[in-house]
C-alpha cells in the first residue's frame, strides 16, 4: 500500500510533459482519489466486518482501485470533488 501511495501519482503523471498543468493536475487528482478510496474503505471495512475491525487486504485493494479508476482521466480539468467521488466509488 505504501508503494502505491508513493509511486502511483508519478505513474499517472509520468507520461505528461514535465512541469505542465496537466502533470500537476494528474498528481493532485490521483492523490485525492487515493485518499477517498482509502478513507472510505477504512469506514466500510470496519462496518462490514463482524469484529468491527478493518482488514488490511481491503485497504490494499481499495488503494489500487482508487489509482486505477482515476488513471484514465487524471489530467482532465475537474473540481476537487470529482476525483474524491471517483475514489470513493472505486474503493
Amino acid at each position: 500500500t505504501l508503494f502505491l501511495w508513493i509511486y502511483w501519482p508519478s505513474f499517472n503523471g509520468g507520461e505528461l510533459e514535465p512541469g505542465s498543468d496537466q502533470q500537476q493536475r494528474a498528481v493532485v487528482h490521483t492523490i485525492l482519489s487515493l485518499c477517498a478510496a482509502t478513507v472510505g474503505t477504512f469506514v466500510t471495512s470496519s462496518y462490514l466486518n463482524s469484529t468491527g475491525k478493518f482488514r488490511p487486504v481491503d485497504i490494499q485493494n481499495a488503494t489500487l482501485a482508487g489509482g486505477v479508476a482515476i488513471g484514465a482521466t487524471c489530467n482532465f480539468t475537474m473540481t476537487p470533488s470529482d476525483p474524491l467521488i471517483v475514489g470513493l466509488v472505486a474503493g
